[in-house]
């Protein structure tokens, strides 16, 4: 499944007319589909795999793509920049963090 996501998200990526091979789906649910696809990769880096950083950037990536973000990409994203410490000085990635709770309360 992780290689499947992978393939449908770089297709997206490098060619708008590569679709026609990986899905069905028609052109208007793709943005969904794809940020749910990327919800899960994000969360299988941040949990599984124990990478939040990229697992930050995956979540923004949904959030961006996903005509309505849901709340769960935002809560995901609120974990993954805790769990990434920032750099350990100050207490910004926790301000990040509650900024991204507060989007998946909204």
């Amino acid at each position: 499944a992780l290689h499947e996501a992978a393939t449908l998200f770089q297709c997206f990526l490098d060619l708008d007319s590569c679709f026609g091979h990986v899905t069905s789906l028609d052109r208007a649910s793709i943005p969904a589909v794809l940020s749910y696809t990327l919800v899960r990769l994000a969360f299988l880096n941040d949990e599984a795999l124990g990478d939040p950083k990229a697992a930050i950037r995956l979540y923004t990536m949904a959030t961006e793509i996903d005509p309505t973000p849901s709340a769960v990409s935002y809560k995901g994203l609120g974990n993954s920049i805790e769990a990434s410490g920032g750099n350990g000085v100050d207490l910004e990635h926790l301000k990040e963090a509650s900024l991204a709770y507060r989007r998946a309360l909204d």
